[in-house]
């Protein structure tokens, strides 16, 4: 008898499945899902389909410190992006990344006792999301990429082949012309290691006992967490922005990373005959291990006219009883200098005083930036750091990218060279 009702109670559930899956796909079918009932899908509607996009991202990277390091790698990325109605859009990227011909650096997944290099191998969902927007309201639900203003807070470390996305919620909201509001609800956080860094090393890696086969918890290639995000910025008579933001950061897979960060940001810019003048600042204070009120300052000024460009600017991180400002979630590569020796706050803080010049013509563009490191607590001199980045004029489709890095260490550690070529191009 039991068997009887088990049997009955497989047939309709197989009923039940049958009738979702036919009535889902007449949904898809149906034009009535992507357009007002009383408006057909025109011959607009139809030519307004995008086909999939697909480009190749190719690096050389060489890096030369007590051992010499290097690796060639590609990212082939298969893209697609398409509005599904007048107020819907989805897109979906497929990644693959992997290393070929100079292979000889540690990444993230395997841990050597070569230089890093983080072009870790994957194949990967890189981002699939949909997002609606409804006049100045707009909802983004999915895996994406994420900014917050500079990045400096929040970002998607786009350098490197394996970006820097979130499973997130994001709420965007505009009010007239000039002010914008935007929540997020961040669930997960995919690192530029990508999905292979996991929980357990490799006996092939050289700290695999030390470590007693465990990654560190900040080095995993995902992060669960319960993050909260929020941030306004308005434009008042088009030469002022002001804004704030607020970050709850719960990080339950690396707790030593967890904080909260609530800060204001200031920028001003004024046309000055040919010239441009502009200035920016951003003071935040931090709350981690219970320690509160870790400051962080950054003071910039630029100066630039069609060709050349200036800037002088002074970041702070602070400390607090040894327990410095952090930003774990950031475009870490992009600050303090592209040798990117202080991805982690040192636990005194740290001081970046930096120059910059960047000149452009014809499609070059050259930028030559030199960095002067202390700690914030003690001015103790940490390293000084030369950054040339170079980017030629685009042939058709191609484009290119030369970066080098030279920092010079103290006395009593090793002087550090990197140099990355990268082309790219749309297929």
């Amino acid at each position: 008898m039991a068997a009887h009702s088990h049997k009955r109670n497989a047939r309709f559930l197989t009923k039940r499945i049958s009738y979702l899956l036919s009535t889902c796909i007449t949904c898809l079918l149906s034009h009535n899902v992507y357009s007002e009932p009383t408006k057909p899908i025109t011959k607009t509607d139809i030519a307004a389909f995008k086909a999939p996009a697909l480009s190749l991202r190719a690096r050389a990277a060489h890096q030369e410190q007590q051992t010499t390091g290097s690796a060639a790698s590609y990212r082939l990325r298969l893209s697609w992006q398409q509005p599904l109605h007048k107020t819907i859009e989805a897109k979906i990227a497929f990644d693959h990344i992997a290393t070929y011909w100079q292979d000889r650096h540690s990444d993230g997944v395997r841990i050597n006792s070569m230089p890093v290099i983080p072009d870790a191998p994957s194949t990967q969902i890189n981002e699939a999301w949909l997002n609606g927007h409804w006049k100045a309201l707009e909802l983004k639900v999915g895996k994406q990429r994420l900014s917050l203003n500079n990045q400096r807070h929040i970002g998607s470390n786009g350098f490197w082949q394996d970006e820097q996305t979130f499973s997130a919620t994001q709420l965007n909201y505009t009010v007239g012309m000039t002010t914008n509001i935007n929540v997020s609800y961040l669930s997960k956080a995919y690192r530029i290691s990508g999905p292979q860094a996991e929980a357990f090393l490799k006996p092939s890696d050289h700290n695999y006992q030390a470590l007693n086969g465990f990654r560190p918890q900040e080095l995993q290639g995902q992060h669960d967490l319960k993050t909260l995000v929020g941030a306004f910025n308005t434009t008042i008579l088009d030469t002022h922005k002001v804004g704030g933001y607020y970050i709850d950061n719960d990080n339950l897979t690396a707790p030593a990373l967890n904080y909260r960060s609530y800060g204001a940001t200031y920028q001003w810019k004024k046309a000055l005959g040919s010239a441009k003048a502009a200035f920016e600042a951003d003071l935040s204070l931090q709350e981690r291990k219970n320690i509160s009120h870790i400051p962080y300052t950054r003071i910039r000024g630029e100066l630039n006219n069609r060709r050349w460009h200036f800037a002088l600017e002074q970041e702070q991180l602070g400390s607090k009883s040894e327990t410095p400002y952090i930003t774990p979630m950031a475009s870490l590569h992009d600050f303090q200098g592209f040798a990117d020796q202080f991805l982690s706050t040192p636990s005194q803080g740290i001081t970046d005083h930096s120059i910059q010049a960047r000149y452009a013509l014809s499609g070059y563009k050259a930028t030559v930036t030199g960095h002067h490191f202390t700690n914030y607590s003690s001015s103790h001199y940490l390293g000084k750091e030369l950054d040339v980045d170079i980017k030629l004029p685009d042939f058709h489709q191609l484009k290119t990218h030369l970066r080098y890095a030279y920092f010079a260490a103290p006395a009593s550690l090793q002087d550090i060279q990197r140099l990355f070529l990268t082309i790219s191009i749309t297929l």
